[in-house]
């Protein structure tokens, strides 16, 4: 067992110096995306707080409450419009310590302490949480206008027997909780791997000191030599168990990167997708291609009056100079840039989306081999943070297309 010790701690000096070597140039590159994305986040914000509606600046608001008659509790929706810039800045600054921390630790190793170094997974750690809160408020605007609004039959029928899933305190909940609890997990797990990490380099600097220590007093045939071999392995036993909790902990962090991105990801896909129809729905009106009213014949009543109106509307909206007029008007342009923003965006989560789920699947094929190959560690590292960047990047669009349709 005597020789087996200094060979594990070559091969663990060995991957880190690899690590150090590849890491940099992951981060660094990391760093000036979301450098660029958050300079992007922020001049956004500006052009949107500063445009003007009718000679007057547009008031900035986050949250609204929305009262429905004979219902004393609001619903709260919220504002994507404008939420959705800071979200970004406050994850593209944490994705930017963490690579500037990250990039000054493998540079220059005996220069930060180490809490710097144990700082770094849970930077890492928490850069998820804007972004999931992000893309979560967004769709819920969607999906609560698409969906979930109550309508005019709710509020005049007082037969109408509302589901549960309507009411106020479930739909609030729902809004807010979600990130709260995916806030408050990746929080719990951040610290916790940054608590293990710290923990595991100062066994670690113990164990380069006793090696050192045993190196400058190890004699032959010395009766103390048995002792001072149970001592290192100790610490190597130590070691061991540090870096299994470590790596429980970083696998539960994985696991939850995974499903709340994925599960984030297909909520805005279903609501953008949804206000995509609807939006659709409305270019079609505006264009005439679509009447805005249908015929209905009631054989009770007289509706020949109505009848003559409907068909004069669909008359008019079927000739070619009435299409002209809706389609060169603003309002229908809004329309048309918007719906495609909104496609594009599309597109660009689906891509986010299958990422996400091939890195969870790698992943779950190889944790055994993830923990013992540093080049599947490099691997797995620069996935999730193209994903990342993805991400973010998609983040911005959304918000660049509330900024040309809103």
């Amino acid at each position: 067992m005597s020789a087996s010790a200094p060979s594990m701690f070559n091969d663990l000096a060995e991957a880190f110096a690899l690590v150090n070597s590849i890491l940099p140039k992951v981060v660094f590159v990391l760093g000036v995306v979301h450098l660029v994305l958050l300079l992007l986040a922020a001049i956004t914000f500006f052009l949107k707080a500063s445009r003007k509606d009718n000679g007057k600046r547009r008031k900035i608001w986050f949250w609204r409450t929305h009262y429905v008659p004979k219902q004393e509790i609001p619903y709260l929706v919220p504002n994507g419009n404008f939420s959705i810039e800071l979200l970004q800045i406050f994850s593209c600054s944490f994705y930017i310590i963490f690579s500037v921390t990250t990039y000054a630790v493998c540079t220059y190793p005996q220069v930060p302490s180490d809490i710097t170094h144990a700082s770094i997974i849970f930077w890492y750690a928490i850069a998820i949480v804007p972004d999931a809160a992000a893309f979560w408020w967004g769709g819920w605007a969607a999906i609560y206008l698409v969906y979930l609004s109550p309508t005019q039959l709710d509020i005049t029928d007082s037969n109408t027997k509302k589901s549960f899933i309507r009411h106020p305190i479930f739909m609030n909940t729902l809004c807010i909780g979600v990130p709260a609890v995916v806030a408050t997990y990746f929080l719990i797990v951040g610290i916790t791997m940054a608590v293990e990490l710290k923990q595991i380099l100062n066994s670690y600097n113990l164990l380069g000191t006793t090696l050192h220590e045993l190196s400058v007093l190890w004699k032959p045939d010395d009766p103390l030599n048995h002792e001072r071999n149970r001592t290192l392995f100790n610490l190597f036993e130590i070691i061991l168990g540090q870096v299994s909790r470590i790596t429980a902990v970083a696998q539960k962090e994985t696991y939850g990167w995974a499903a709340v991105s994925i599960s984030m990801i297909a909520f805005y896909l279903a609501t953008t997708i949804s206000a995509g129809h609807l939006l659709k729905r409305t270019l079609s009106i505006a264009t005439g291609k679509k009447s805005l009213c249908e015929k209905r014949i009631d054989p009770d009543k007289s509706v020949n009056y109505l009848d003559e109106s409907i068909s004069s509307v669909d008359s008019k909206a079927g000739s070619e100079g009435f299409k002209l007029t809706f389609v060169k008007c603003t309002s229908t342009l809004r329309l048309q840039r918007g719906y495609y923003f909104i496609y594009i965006s599309c597109a660009i989560m689906l891509a986010v989306l299958g990422l996400n789920i091939c890195i969870s699947v790698i992943f779950g094929l190889k944790t055994k081999v993830i923990l013992i190959q540093t080049d599947w560690q490099i691997r797995l590292l620069t996935m999730i943070s193209s994903t990342s960047a993805l991400l973010s990047f998609s983040l911005f669009l959304q918000s660049l297309m509330l900024l040309v349709w809103g």
